[in-house]
């Protein structure tokens, strides 16, 4: 095909499109241009028994509607073109940020948006948004590409940068920026391409358009706080701010208070009245008594659990593995034989990812693969580097800003160097569990190199990836052999193991134990 004449016909069509020019003289006009109808229908490539819209459909598919005699623009196709060409826009400023190592921008005064969305649908989930509301749908301001990542404040143009979202979709997107959006170019940890695409279409998109995995990944996730919201109704009324203060009255624990001397001596002296005075047998003073007892013990518990997670996951990611439901589990056996924990928290009366996601949505994060469940620890310099909005009322989790953990402050700058030294990636703890689910037990070692190569596929296709960028990813060279590839794929992850031929099939031959599960 002539790519010169193309482009040519191409802008001939648009200005038939802008000058309103009936086809029939506009294509008789251009032939006459370029010789003959005959030679420009050969050099693009074109049917004489179609018609003019199928060969307008063949060069320039969706692009131009004919009617009536006349050339309109497909507005659609319009439309998803501006958005193709300021996704593509983005991307570049967003590397650009990266590689010219900016300062993010101050963020701006964007009150204008809270006037502008108060009362209209949430962009991404549709749901009613506020300012005055609580919880799920109150109205918040959302950088569709967060500033710490190269966005700005603008508010205008057909793809304004900053917009009106509600509080669960905005902070549902800060999580896939911070879990799924990243990825590391030497000591920067910068937001993926794809990231920036699924960020801007999710907005002005269509979501047949989004990226299956961070699609899918924002969808569990907002589920999930669903879900977590239905259950701190039901289970934790008494301990959540938000909850005490819209659905039950505090208990009056001013009964507890402790009066030294000096206060009944300024009261008698400034007080018309007489000192107050309560009994410690009756059954409003036991009754707050018991409360407070009860929030004290409840927030020991969960502090004393999250340290001991945190400890635990770890130890399991500096060993190579990644922590399982069925580690939380041992976990919670253990604190509840110490000191009861599962009837002071109720874990057992709802689901694990639920309970977390309540309790600790900005430390840790539940990941599904196929049937398993994985938790893992959330970076606090990337969640406060991505967090677009942050508001002091607790929406999801129970509040225990008053409790801290004394152990957690033990744990010198040394020990946290090494514990971050040791750290093992997600995306390699994936990677070898995948593989280590392959090997039957410790007496059969090999595994056909053609089942794991069908693995490997599905890993790249999770992740959006050709085999080759697949393998660039994990620091492999392109190799002739194909099967050479896995086997140094294999090694560079840390499996020992050895390529042989057993009964004309190729076996990945693995040394057990791994080495990166011993201590």
């Amino acid at each position: 095909m002539n790519q010169s004449l193309k482009d040519q016909f191409h802008e001939h069509l648009k200005n038939m499109v802008w000058e309103s020019t009936k086809v029939k003289i506009g294509l008789k006009e251009f032939y006459q241009l370029h010789g003959t109808k005959e030679k420009v229908f050969k050099e693009l490539e074109l049917k004489q028994t179609d018609n003019d819209q199928e060969r307008l459909n063949q060069l320039f598919p969706n692009e131009f509607i004919l009617q009536y005699g006349f050339l309109t623009f497909n507005q659609e196709h319009a439309n998803r073109q501006a958005l193709e060409n300021h996704i593509l826009q983005q991307q570049g400023v967003v590397r650009q940020f990266y590689i010219d190592r900016k300062y993010p921008k101050a963020r701006g005064d964007l009150s204008s948006i809270l006037k502008k969305f108060d009362g209209k649908k949430c962009p991404t989930c549709d749901a009613i948004m506020g300012r005055k509301k609580v919880g799920n749908s109150k109205l918040t301001k959302e950088h569709i590409v967060p500033l710490s990542c190269g966005g700005d404040n603008s508010t205008s143009g057909p793809f304004p940068q900053c917009i009106g979202m509600c509080h669960l979709c905005n902070q549902t997107r800060n999580m896939v920026v911070v879990t799924r959006g990243k990825k590391s170019y030497g000591t920067q940890d910068r937001l993926t391409n794809k990231a920036v695409r699924f960020l801007i279409t999710q907005v002005y998109g269509s979501k047949n358009d989004l990226d299956s995995e961070l699609s899918a990944f924002f969808q569990e996730r907002y589920n999930l706080a669903i879900r977590a919201a239905k259950a701190k109704t039901a289970r934790y009324p008494m301990h959540s701010t938000y909850q005490q203060s819209t659905h039950s009255t505090p208990i009056d624990d001013s009964l507890l208070r402790i009066y030294d001397d000096d206060d009944l001596e300024n009261q008698a002296k400034h007080s018309s009245g007489s000192v107050p005075q309560f009994d410690s047998s009756s059954s409003e003073f036991i009754e707050a008594q018991n409360q407070i007892n009860s929030n004290l013990k409840f927030g020991q518990s969960m502090v004393e659990f999250e340290h001991q997670l945190r400890m635990e996951i770890q130890n399991k990611n500096a060993n190579g593995s990644m922590f399982s439901f069925e580690d939380l589990q041992v976990l919670i056996s253990s604190l509840d034989k110490n000191n009861g924990f599962i009837e002071v928290t109720g874990i057992d009366e709802q689901d694990y990812d639920v309970f977390l996601y309540l309790h600790f949505e900005e430390q840790f994060i539940v990941q599904s693969v196929e049937n398993s469940k994985y938790i893992h620890l959330i970076e606090e310099e990337d969640l406060d580097a991505s967090t677009e909005e942050r508001i002091t009322e607790p929406l999801h989790e129970v509040s225990l800003d008053a409790f801290e953990s004394p152990e957690s402050e033990i744990l010198d700058s040394d020990s946290q160097q090494k514990a971050k030294k040791n750290r093992t990636s997600l995306k390699v703890q994936i990677f070898r569990k995948t593989i280590d689910d392959l090997i039957a037990s410790d007496s059969q070692c090999a595994v056909e190199i053609e089942q794991i190569q069908t693995v490997l596929v599905w890993l790249c296709n999770q992740g959006g990836l050709e085999w080759d960028d697949y393998m660039m990813q994990h620091g492999i060279s392109k190799k002739d052999d194909r099967n050479l590839e896995i086997i140094a794929l294999l090694q560079e992850n840390g499996f020992s193991c050895t390529l042989q031929m057993k009964k004309n099939k190729l076996y990945a031959e693995f040394t057990l134990p791994h080495p990166f599960t011993k201590s």
